[in-house]
Order: structure tokens, then C-alpha cells, then sequence
């Protein structure tokens, strides 16, 4: 019997309340003990989820004693539970998943909603809604353009509430379809549900665990009767009343759901430039490259029509933005000859249409793209950029920020480097240009350098001047751009606490004091200061403690698409390694390791860079005996990688 009310509460906890209820009153004389607190639980369910009851779970419930059954007062219910018909709702659609056991949830999409999905919903989102407006644009006449910012999604449980712990790329199929709707602005029809993969290319994959997704759709959602499977589905058997439909793409699924020719209204709207151009930035700046990459060759298409209804100077300026984007875009997809072609008709417009485009436009989109070589370590031609750009500069009209922007990352690039003398020098160069709102940045960069540099009293000089900067800095910029501040001072009481045997226990009690205000992982600087505080804990022996804020800082990192977020995610894990090796805990350092090869092989240009250390750990993998020799080996690789992440 305990074996059973276990399984109980799992199902109960997981939400699948016909399977609960059914077993309830399967076991009801062998629960004769519980007998009150079964007969509320039934009438709660019955209550507040009569739309998901089946025919099946009334039945079983109606079979229980008639003077049970009416003290509980379940009758009425019951009979209304029995009449309810659920009605389909715009832009949702339940779909079957599998954690222990298998469970149904509601994907419902929100539209111009705010959004605060985690990295694996992004992802997954803008792949899948890049497939579907694909898909749609070949029904239709006009321009279709996906916005990935203006939507969300929730996966709901029976109570309405977002489950986070259902993952995964099979729940791609019932996105598109759920966002379908929500474009379309039609309900889909209500006895639908699908579990597929969706590529990026509209190709429909299958999923696992389909037979079980199926068992548990029939008993929790019994007005389910058609499932949308990929027509590359191996299915051994199917529940009697389900009627499978196989499809290849999501054209095919589309075509299905909403037979009928769709109206464009919400879809294909004339093109607003400006709110694209800023719909790009945001594309961009979120790490949605394909799709900024994308949108940017669609409006490149657009902007270079013969008959195109908009002045001259607005065209120039936005193909000028399109050709850059996109170039950047194919930079991060470490795509060099593609990004030379685009980034070089950009450079083109600008010097064939001088006026149209503002010189300071132009320096601060390649100040941005020196930076971007500078993340992806192409640190030769991340110079030949910056120091470009000061020769340009010297000859146009600017403003002094745009100059000390430039300065500053050139700074950031010497520093990535080692090359502290250089980063100082910029530096100070920098703070004498930027604007006052901007020093805090500057100075913080600088007591950066002198953190690296191991010269602590000048870095404490420098942080106090960033406090004394920011403390005069707009209320905006104070309560949006203190992580940063923090994060520098945390990176520099480590290193001094490192140092400083004898101050160590004070200095990290303000480190501390400092990250306990970032135990939410909110960002990526969020992050790393916590990488900071675990490392601490570490050296002082707090073990547990320290390796569980490691873990949450590997996971947050791991969670990321963007390559830049997964370097810095290998670095925290050379950290954890290196503490493995020294502990003898082999298994758990090539464990690390294996994630370091991941995340260094994100990207191509960073697959080039670590090289070196990703041959010798894939060789180091390879060795089932580690002696004295592979340990030293793994530790010198291990500190070789960190040395060479700067953050």
C-alpha cells in the first residue's frame, strides 16, 4: 500500500489528476483510513480541473458508495464536470512530455508580452519561430519578417503555473504550432497535439519516448484525438482512438492545422525601417545571430529595390546598419570571407555617401566589431581595427566619446593580452575623453588592470574614483550598472586576498559580503562573481559550499547558445578541475574536461585559438591511467586554458 500511495503523490506532483483519481478510487476500500481526505481531494480536483476530467475517471468516480458520494457533496460536481466541453484557446496546445513518467502540459504563447525566458526557451523559440515564418511567407504575398522580442511562452501545468523543468527540442512541433496561432489569431482545433523537433530549416525530426507520450495523452487529455508526429517517427504501437498524422515539415504541419488560406493582416505588414533597424540591434545584442543574419539579408533585399518608397538618405543609412549587422553576424559564425564581403559594402556606403551616414555611427559600429574579434580572440586583427579607427578618427569629426569609447576597448584588447603598460596607457587616454555619465566604466577598467597587474594599492585608487564617478551618474545608470562595479571590486578582493596570506579572512569577508547580493545568477557578470566567491570559499576550505556555487555558475553557463558565455563557462570549469585533480578525483576532472571541449568547440575562430589545449585534453581522455606525469599534464593544461580567458 505504500508502494502505491508513493505513486500517488508522484502523479499528483506531476499533475496527472485522471491517473490519481482513477487509482484513488481503485484503492478506495484498501484507503478506508484516509477516507475523508480522499473524498476532498476528489472533490477538489473534480472542482478546479472539470475541463481535463475524462469520461473514463466520472465513470470510475460514480461507482463509488452512493452515501460517499453525496456526503462529499461530489454529485453535482460531477454531473457539471460531465457537460464541460473545452474550448480552444488562441495560440495554445496541450503536448505530452516525459520526466519520471509521462506527463501533458499547455504550451500557450504570449505575444508583446514581457519576456524573461531562460537561454534553452530563447533558443529554442527563435529556431522554431525562424522555421515557421519561413513556412508562412510561402503561403502568402508581402514581407514576413520574424521578430523573435515580441513573443513568449509558458509551459503550464493543470493549476496555470510555468513548469521550468519541462525541456527539450520535442516540444518545438506544438511551439510552432501554438505560435501559429497566436499569429494567426485562430484557436487551433481543439482535439490536436503534437511532439516533434523543429529545425531551423523547417524539417520536422522525431522525438523519444513516443509511445509513452501517447499512453499518457489519451488517459490526461481525453479530447485529444489527432497526435502530429514527424513523419521519420518510429511508433511500435499506438492507443486505440489516437489517429496519428505524420509530417515532414512544418509547411505540412501548418497546411493541417489551418487548412484554410490564412489571412495576412498580422503577418505581412509594410516595413517599418526604423523599427526594424532596432529590432536587429536587439537580435544582436540577444545573440540571436542567425536570425539577426537573416532579417538582415531580408531587409538588404528590400532596401536595394529600384522603386523603394523611402528617401535616399533613410535607405543609405539603413543599408549601411543591414550590411553591418549582417557582417558581425557572419563573424560570430565565425564565417571570415562572407563577414569581409558585407562589412566591406557597409565601409563602401559610408565612404560613397558622406552626410548620409554619421561619421560617429560608423566609428561606433566598428568599435563594436573590434571588440567582437577581441571576444573570439582574433587579437591581430582586433588591433588593426582599433588602431584604424584612431587614424580615421584624427581626420573627421567626432565626438570625444566615440574617441574614448574606441581607446577604451583597445585598452580591453591589451589587457586580454597581458599587455599591461599598453592597457593603462590607453586607459588613462580614454577617461580624459569619455563622457562624466561613462567614467565610472572607465576607471573600473582601470583598476582591472592594475588588479591583473598585481598592483593593488593603484587598484584600489582607481575603484574608489569609479564609486566616486558613479555615485554622480544618473538614477538609470546606478540601478542598472552596479553589477559591473561589483564585479570588478570582487575580481579584486580575490586576487589581493590571494596575495595577502595574513589579510586573506578580511578582505574575502567583504568579497563576500559583496556577492551575496548576486546568488540569483541574474547575467553574466552576475555570474562571474559568483565564480569569484566559490574560488574564495575554495582556498579558505570551504569546500561544500564552494563547489555548490560553482555548480550553479557551471550550469548558468552551460545553459548559454552565445559562444562568448561558453568560454567563459570553460574557464569556470578548469577552475573546478584543477580543485578535482588536486583532490585525486579524476572521474569528476574528466568529467570537466569533457564539458571544456564542448564549450571551446562552439565556434570556429575559438576552436582555432584553444587548439593546442583542446589536443591535449582529447589526448588526456583518451588515458584510463592517470599517473604522476598525466596529472601534472592535466593541471598545466587546465591553467593554461584560464590563463587565457580574461575574465
Amino acid at each position: 500500500m505504500n508502494q502505491i500511495l508513493h505513486k500517488i503523490q508522484l502523479h499528483e506532483r506531476l499533475g496527472n489528476v485522471n491517473w490519481v483519481l482513477q487509482k484513488v478510487v481503485q484503492h478506495y476500500s484498501d484507503l478506508s483510513w484516509v477516507k475523508p481526505e480522499i473524498l476532498e481531494r476528489i472533490k477538489y480536483y473534480v472542482k478546479q480541473c472539470a475541463h481535463i476530467i475524462s469520461p473514463v475517471t466520472i465513470e470510475a468516480i460514480t461507482s463509488l458508495p452512493d452515501q460517499d458520494l453525496s456526503h462529499a457533496g461530489l454529485r453535482p460536481l460531477i454531473l457539471a464536470a460531465s457537460r464541460i466541453k473545452p474550448v480552444p484557446k488562441t495560440g495554445t496546445i496541450p503536448f505530452p512530455a516525459v520526466s519520471s513518467v509521462g506527463i501533458v502540459r499547455e504550451l500557450s504563447v504570449a505575444q508583446d508580452a514581457p519576456s524573461s525566458l531562460a537561454p534553452e526557451r530563447i533558443k529554442l523559440l527563435d529556431d522554431t519561430g525562424s522555421a515557421l515564418i519561413k513556412a508562412i511567407s510561402r503561403r502568402v504575398s508581402g514581407q514576413c519578417v520574424w521578430r523573435p522580442e515580441c513573443y513568449n511562452f509558458q509551459i503550464l501545468d493543470v493549476f496555470g503555473n510555468d513548469d521550468p523543468a519541462v525541456k527539450g527540442s520535442s516540444m518545438g512541433l506544438p511551439l510552432a504550432l501554438a505560435l501559429c496561432s497566436k499569429i494567426l489569431d485562430e484557436p487551433l482545433p481543439g482535439d490536436l497535439s503534437a511532439s516533434g523537433v523543429v529545425r531551423r530549416d523547417g524539417y520536422v525530426r522525431p522525438v523519444t519516448s513516443m509511445e509513452t507520450k501517447l499512453e499518457v495523452l489519451k488517459r490526461e487529455r481525453f479530447f485529444v484525438k489527432r497526435v502530429m508526429v514527424s513523419s521519420d517517427q518510429d511508433l511500435t504501437s499506438v492507443p486505440a482512438g489516437l489517429e496519428i498524422i505524420k509530417v515532414r515539415s512544418i509547411s505540412d504541419a501548418i497546411n493541417i492545422a489551418f487548412p484554410e488560406r490564412v489571412h495576412i493582416s498580422n503577418i505581412c505588414v509594410p516595413i517599418d525601417i526604423e523599427a526594424e533597424l532596432a529590432s536587429l540591434k536587439k537580435q544582436y545584442e540577444g545573440y540571436l545571430i542567425d536570425t539577426c543574419e537573416e532579417n538582415a539579408s531580408q531587409l538588404i533585399s528590400y532596401l536595394e529595390q529600384s522603386h523603394l518608397p523611402l528617401p535616399k538618405n533613410r535607405s543609405i543609412r539603413a543599408l549601411f546598419v543591414c550590411y553591418w549587422r549582417k557582417g558581425c553576424c557572419h563573424c560570430h559564425k565565425g564565417e571570415s570571407g562572407e563577414a569581409d564581403k558585407s562589412l566591406s559594402k557597409a565601409m563602401g556606403l559610408y565612404r560613397k555617401h558622406p552626410g548620409l551616414i554619421l561619421p560617429d555611427e560608423y566609428f561606433e559600429l566598428k568599435n563594436q566589431y573590434g571588440v567582437l574579434l577581441k571576444d573570439l580572440f582574433k587579437y591581430r586583427q582586433a588591433e588593426k581595427v582599433h588602431t584604424e579607427l584612431i587614424k580615421e578618427m584624427a581626420s573627421a569629426l567626432c565626438l570625444d566619446h566615440t574617441r574614448g569609447a574606441n581607446l577604451s576597448s583597445l585598452s580591453q584588447l591589451y589587457l586580454a593580452q597581458c599587455r599591461y603598460e599598453d592597457a593603462e596607457k590607453y586607459q588613462r587616454m580614454a577617461i580624459r575623453l569619455v563622457s562624466e555619465d561613462e567614467k565610472y566604466r572607465n576607471y573600473g577598467y582601470l583598476a582591472q588592470i592594475h588588479t591583473r597587474a598585481g598592483n593593488f594599492r593603484k587598484a584600489a585608487r582607481a575603484l574608489s574614483l569609479a564609486r566616486k564617478s558613479f555615485a554622480g551618474a544618473p538614477v538609470e545608470i546606478q540601478h542598472t550598472k552596479k553589477p559591473f562595479l561589483d564585479w570588478i571590486e570582487v575580481e579584486f578582493l580575490y586576487w589581493r586576498g590571494l596575495r595577502s596570506v595574513n589579510r586573506r579572512k578580511q578582505v574575502f569577508q567583504k568579497l563576500y559580503a559583496i556577492a551575496s547580493e548576486y546568488s540569483a545568477l541574474e547575467g553574466w557578470v552576475a555570474a562571474l562573481i559568483n565564480k569569484f566567491w566559490a574560488i574564495a570559499m575554495l582556498l579558505e576550505g570551504k569546500d561544500r559550499e564552494g563547489l555548490q556555487v560553482l555548480d550553479e555558475v557551471i550550469s548558468f553557463f552551460h545553459a548559454q547558445f552565445a559562444p562568448v558565455l561558453r568560454v567563459l563557462g570553460a574557464s569556470v570549469k578548469a577552475q573546478r578541475a584543477l580543485y578535482f585533480l588536486k583532490a585525486n578525483e579524476i572521474e569528476l576532472a574528466m568529467e570537466d574536461m569533457r564539458g571544456i571541449l564542448e564549450d571551446l568547440s562552439f565556434q570556429k575562430d575559438i576552436r582555432v585559438y584553444f587548439k593546442k589545449e583542446l589536443g591535449l585534453i582529447s589526448r588526456l581522455l583518451k588515458d584510463r591511467q592517470w599517473q604522476k606525469q598525466t596529472l601534472e599534464q592535466g593541471a598545466k593544461v587546465l591553467k593554461s586554458i584560464i590563463a587565457k580567458i580574461p575574465y
